[in-house]
């Protein structure tokens, strides 16, 4: 039965107990800039995969 709450007492017991430091709104995650790709593709991987197999 102690093995069976497991799942259930461990998120609480981080939630309450050991929860991470909130940061200010100041240092949250701020949104990219207009301009900027996040996700720039795999074509430079696929490229160097090419030259390292070729």
């Amino acid at each position: 039965m102690l093995i069976a709450a497991i799942p259930f007492v461990g998120p609480v017991f981080f939630v309450f107990i050991d929860a991470p430091p909130v940061l200010p709104l100041s240092e949250q995650a701020k949104p990219f800039p207009k301009g900027i790709e996040v996700y720039t593709g795999f074509g430079a991987l696929i490229d160097a995969l090419k030259r390292f197999f070729s």
